[in-house]
């Protein structure tokens, strides 16, 4: 019994874990359109949220949709920041994406064509889809651990029952004679 409900719980988180998959990569995909751009500045500021500081990098760039031209400051959908510390300057991977673009030069512009003011450089989803992932695996570690789960001690139980009573029979038909 319990290896059928074990197998219906990976069964239920790969159905997540696919749907999370899809749902994510239709986002990257479909709906946004991209225009050539150009960088006008750089930067990368500190900001504060309580006791906490963090790195967060600035860029301020232009594209045109049609006769429109806009004026951009999205990296990406998500805030692009990291935690700072007083030791240690940006981590090697948001100094990258920073050397990625410096003023005058070209880049893809990426936008919603129902509402092009609303832009960003870099193509990483929004992250909605991460808890439907994060539950279609747990789900599925769940259900492997169910059907991997040795026998119930119950069971074993029983099992020695039945090889007892054959030795308790021949023992009494002996005793009785």
């Amino acid at each position: 019994m319990n290896a059928k409900r074990g197998w219906g719980l990976q069964l239920i988180g790969e159905c997540f874990l696919l749907l999370a998959i899809a749902g994510s990569l239709a986002e990257r995909s479909g709906s946004l359109a991209k225009a050539p751009g150009s960088i006008r500045e750089v930067d990368l500021r500190t900001e504060t949220q309580g006791n906490a500081w963090y790195w967060v990098p600035s860029i301020e760039y232009e594209y045109s949709v049609g006769d429109k031209r806009y004026v951009g400051h999205r990296f990406s959908w998500r805030p692009l920041r990291e935690r700072a510390d007083e030791d240690h300057g940006p981590s090697p991977a948001l100094s990258g994406i920073l050397s990625g673009y410096s003023p005058g030069s070209a880049a893809s512009v990426y936008y919603d064509p129902k509402h092009p003011e609303i832009s960003f450089l870099l193509l990483n989803g929004t992250g909605r889809y991460l808890p439907l992932a994060q539950i279609g695996g747990l789900l599925l570690l769940i259900g492997i651990l169910v059907v991997l789960k040795p026998a119930k001690p119950a069971k074993q139980a029983a099992n020695r029952r039945l090889h007892a009573e054959p030795l308790w029979d021949h023992w009494t038909q002996k005793s009785a004679s």
